[in-house]
């Protein structure tokens, strides 16, 4: 497809670049007409409700080959692509986290054309605790190169309001498959979702985790996760410290109850007040290392 000047329409024109640097060119000649698009799940559902106006202009990612696919590379690292559909990404079988996230997504019909970017970019995904928790790096292309970026960091800076400015398409997600080993250890991985009806609804809390412990009870390394609602999902940073600094007992239980009370995000609205959803969370993450305490030598 040639790049060049494009004439507005009356209605909505559809644009179908082939690669990264042509649906870039487009936004960046067509502005605040255009938009990019791809399954378009949550799209639909802002137009249908009013909360956010049909662009004139859509740029349909679906023919740029290099976002689709998911792979494992020899290093261990596992690349998605950010249009990998929700269903392909619960299919998958390297990541189980991911998988498990996808699978409390919406309905299979939504999956199917629901993707894994659109779930990231919008800043409240259900998948981005299962993300999080995995370390997971985001690879951004800027009109010029790629650039990789922690996760994490972006989802802060767009809690923030600071997230970076100007045009840029999310390429792919990057994890590593194995997050470390503890011979003869103990590994935490979980990933839960609350809402109001399973999987249909928009969630009221989704909690993650992952870690890696020693028999004795000292931990190796950590990572905990909450999302929700339209709140942004963070790490809970706090309480990760606490309990690396500690060895995992009944009694270290209340104390990191607490600190997920103290730390973890939530809003109220129609559907539950934040104070339920800190609670939801903090019981949920809980109950996890509880049943991980159960199987220790301590």
């Amino acid at each position: 497809m040639a790049i060049g000047v494009y004439e507005f329409s009356s209605g909505p024109q559809v644009w179908r670049p082939s690669t990264l640097h042509e649906a870039w060119e487009l936004a960046k000649t067509l502005g605040e007409h255009a938009e990019f698009v791809a399954g378009s799940t949550l799209l639909r559902t802002q137009w249908e409700s009013g909360l956010k106006a049909m662009a004139p202009h859509f740029i349909s990612l679906e023919y740029v080959q290099e976002l689709h696919g998911i792979s494992l590379e020899e290093t261990g690292r596992v690349r998605v692509g950010s249009l990998a559909r929700l269903s392909e990404c619960r299919e998958q079988k390297v990541l189980p986290l991911l998988a498990e996230a996808s699978r409390n997504v919406a309905a299979p019909s939504i999956r199917r054309l629901a993707t894994l970017g659109g779930n990231i970019v919008s800043g409240t995904g259900d998948a981005l605790p299962a993300l999080l928790v995995q370390d997971a790096e985001l690879v951004w292309f800027d009109g010029k190169e790629r650039r990789t970026g922690s996760l994490a960091d972006w989802l802060a800076l767009k809690a923030e309001g600071a997230e970076e400015r100007g045009i840029r398409i999310l390429v792919e997600t990057v994890v590593e498959r194995e997050q470390g080993a503890v011979p003869d250890g103990l590994r935490l991985g979980f990933y839960h979702k609350v809402g109001r009806r399973e999987m249909f609804v928009p969630s009221l809390v989704t909690a993650a985790g992952y870690g890696l412990w020693h028999r004795d009870g000292s931990c190796a390394c950590v990572r905990l996760a909450v999302g929700g609602g339209s709140s942004i999902p963070r790490r809970l940073l706090e309480t990760e410290r606490l309990l690396a600094s500690r060895t995992l007992n009944s009694g270290q239980l209340k104390q990191v109850q607490q600190s997920i009370l103290e730390e973890s995000i939530g809003c109220s609205d129609a559907f539950a007040t934040k104070e339920y959803r800190r609670l939801t969370a903090a019981n949920l993450i809980v109950s996890e290392l509880w049943k991980l305490l159960k199987s220790m030598d301590v």
